[in-house]
């Protein structure tokens, strides 16, 4: 019964209390959040540019 308890406590243990979880990192530092607030609208507007310019009709004279 011991050994029941026991496995279903490290089943709820996350595995490594110490190291934080990956969106806290990136909340924690302020140069990353400032990169990922460059690049993403970036990248967003570049394909919506390119989706913009695929739909341009091809001029024939």
């Amino acid at each position: 019964m011991d050994a029941e308890k026991q496995s279903n406590v490290d089943a709820n243990q996350s595995p490594d209390p110490q190291r934080p979880r990956w969106q806290q990192v990136i909340f924690d530092d302020i140069f990353l959040i400032l990169m990922l607030g460059l690049v993403v609208p970036t990248l967003f507007y570049l394909v919506w540019g390119l989706m913009d310019l695929a739909s341009v009709p091809i001029y024939e004279p």
